[in-house]
C-alpha cells in the first residue's frame, strides 16, 4: 500500500514523533490499550514509541496507529518524515476547493431551477415557444440533472431538497413535451436560430462543424436575407 513512500528522513527525532502520538491520544481521551485494540497492536509497543524507544514505525504500522486514534494517516506519516509537511497545506487547499465547487454547483442548480419555474412552469401551455428556447431549456434540464446526480453521489447535501429540485425538472420536461406535441406551427421559427443552438446539427447525415454552421449562416445572411 505504501511502497511509493520514501524512507523516513534520517535524523527524525522519534521522541518528537512519540510526543505527538501521545498528545493526539490524550486529546481523544484514549488509553494505550484502547488504541492498541482498535489498531490491532500491542499496547506496550505503542508505549515504547511514545517514549522514544522505538525507531520510526513502518507505514503499515502508522496506518494501524492512525486507525487506533481515528485520524488521517497522513498526519502521522508527516511526523515520521515519510511525507513533506506541505502535503497538509495541499490537502487543506483541496478541501477548500471542493467546498467552493460544492457551493458553486448549489448556486447554479438553484438559478437553473428558478429560471425553469419562471420561463416554463408558470407560463400557459398554449403560449408559443421558439425552437431556440426549447432546446436551451432542455439543455438546462440535462445539465441540472447531472449536477443533482453528482450531489446525491457525494452525500453531502440535503436529499429531500435535491428530490424536490428533481421533481421540478420532471414537471418542466413534461410541460415542454406537451408543448412539442402538434405541428411545427406551434413554434416561432427563425432559421438563423438553428445555428445558435448548443446542440449538434446534421446535413445529409453529416455532422456540421462549428465552421460549417458559421459559413451557412453567413451565406443565408448575405444571399437570402440580405
Amino acid at each position: 500500500m505504501y511502497t511509493n513512500f520514501k524512507i523516513a528522513k534520517v535524523g527524525v527525532l522519534m521522541s518528537a514523533f512519540g510526543d505527538e502520538l501521545r498528545k493526539i491520544r490524550k486529546s481523544k481521551n484514549l488509553s494505550l490499550k484502547e488504541v492498541a485494540q482498535r489498531g490491532d497492536l500491542s499496547h506496550s509497543y505503542i508505549s515504547q514509541i511514545e517514549n522514544g524507544k522505538r525507531n520510526a514505525p513502518k507505514p503499515e504500522i502508522i496506518h494501524k496507529l492512525a486507525k487506533g486514534l481515528d485520524i488521517d494517516p497522513i498526519t502521522l506519516m508527516q511526523e515520521a518524515g515519510y511525507i513533506e509537511k506541505n502535503i497538509n497545506q495541499l490537502k487543506q487547499e483541496l478541501n477548500q476547493t471542493q467546498s467552493e465547487y460544492s457551493e458553486l454547483t448549489s448556486n447554479l442548480i438553484n438559478e437553473n431551477i428558478e429560471e425553469l419555474r419562471e420561463q416554463v412552469l408558470v407560463r400557459p401551455i398554449e403560449e408559443k415557444i421558439s425552437i431556440l428556447d426549447l432546446v436551451n431549456f432542455k439543455n438546462t434540464i440535462d445539465r441540472t440533472e447531472d449536477l443533482i446526480s453528482e450531489k446525491v453521489q457525494s452525500g453531502n447535501d440535503n436529499v429531500e431538497s435535491l428530490i424536490e429540485k428533481s421533481d421540478v425538472l420532471s414537471q418542466t420536461t413534461k410541460k415542454l413535451n406537451e408543448k412539442s406535441i402538434g405541428s411545427i406551427e406551434n413554434y416561432n421559427i427563425d432559421i438563423l436560430e438553428l445555428f445558435e443552438l448548443d446542440t449538434d446539427l446534421y446535413y445529409d447525415e453529416i455532422l456540421l462543424s462549428f465552421e460549417d454552421k458559421k459559413n451557412i449562416k453567413k451565406f443565408i445572411e448575405n444571399f437570402i436575407i440580405g
